[in-house]
């Protein structure tokens, strides 16, 4: 399932994609709206990446990487899990390696996945959330099309303390595809 942007290419992690996952996502400020853990290692990317094959093997979940087509460079994850078939439906989880920051990368890697889960897998209807602080994510989840369906109070704990989640929905009708400038 490998997806083609104008700027970025998405395929599933392998093995050698560890090392790039790990440094990216060992940064706080890009894990502050992901139910991750501190201190996320080496070891927990080579999880990831395991996790990740078994999970696209099983039709379970759509987890992709994000490379810069020019580059090859890693400069993100992208995807689709918690499939539910019965209902159409499902959860959309991003994120970009800090120093990638403000260049439209998160839009366009969101509208490929999401874009692909409506029209290959069917889907309806995809949600997902950001911690109320963590405007950046919620800007690009609104230009896609998304709308704010509530709040889940408490829902992680991280840094020693209960967080909310702002929880997002969208419906394939609503669904607005983002278009990155010429480059």
């Amino acid at each position: 399932m490998p997806l083609v942007g104008r700027r970025i290419l998405l395929r599933p992690p392998v093995w050698r994609d560890a090392p790039a996952i790990a440094r990216a996502l060992a940064d706080r400020r890009v894990t502050r709206s992901i139910p991750l853990w501190a201190d996320y290692s080496l070891a927990d990317a080579r999880a990831f990446v395991r996790r990740s094959g078994r999970s696209y093997r099983e039709g379970r979940g759509y987890p992709l990487s994000i490379f810069l087509k020019e580059t090859g460079e890693l400069i993100g994850g992208c995807g689709l899990d918690m499939l539910s078939f019965d209902h159409r439906t499902g959860h959309l989880g991003y994120w970009v390696d800090r120093s990638r920051w403000g260049h439209g990368y998160a839009p366009e890697a969101a509208s490929l996945v999401i874009a692909a889960g409506f029209a290959r897998l069917g889907l309806h209807r995809v949600y997902t959330g950001t911690t109320p602080e963590n405007r950046r994510p919620m800007r690009v989840l609104r230009r896609l099309g998304f709308r704010v369906e509530g709040r889940e109070r408490e829902a992680y704990f991280r840094d020693g303390r209960y967080v909310d989640s702002v929880r997002f929905g969208l419906l394939r009708r609503e669904f607005r595809r983002y278009r990155p400038p010429p480059s």
